[in-house]
């Protein structure tokens, strides 16, 4: 089940990822969170491009990875990541793993709260169909108006 482009929010083990509340004001790169507990998903906007990959984009801005870590870019858009959102029914109907183009690294959410997502290799367990830990699993659910 492939997304088509537009507003979605982005869980990991239902625990809302977004960009922080408070960010400093300079044109650098803000970071991808695990947000606190009482925080509300944001809405991200994922495009799909012709390619079949994706942009997502955090408060209007298009991330990407950067010391394997997961960034949403203010300016240079043109380095964002071209994303693979790959859904994965075996563990259940809004479930994904998010990669980068290349394939060598895709998101990866950590335990605590308030910690930056990482880029770096999928782990993926032997079996058919393949299972994902948990960490590795996003939760990309469609905001209707």
């Amino acid at each position: 089940m492939s997304l088509e482009s537009g507003p979605y929010t982005i869980r990991n083990g239902g625990r809302a990822i977004g960009r922080a509340q408070r960010e400093d004001r300079s044109l650098r790169p803000k970071g991808v969170f695990v947000l606190p507990p009482d925080v509300e998903p944001p809405v991200f906007d994922i495009e799909k491009l012709d390619s079949g990959n994706y942009t997502i984009k955090a408060k209007g801005a298009p991330t990407t990875q950067i010391n394997n870590l997961v960034f949403a870019l203010l300016i240079e858009e043109e380095r964002a990541e071209k994303w693979q959102i790959v859904h994965i029914p075996q563990h259940g109907r809004h479930k994904y793993i998010i990669q980068a183009n290349d394939q060598v690294n895709g998101w990866v959410a950590p335990e605590d709260p308030e910690q930056q997502i990482l880029s770096r290799p999928l782990i993926i367990f032997p079996s058919e169909p393949p299972q994902y830990p948990p960490n590795e699993i996003f939760e990309i659910i469609p905001v209707y108006n």
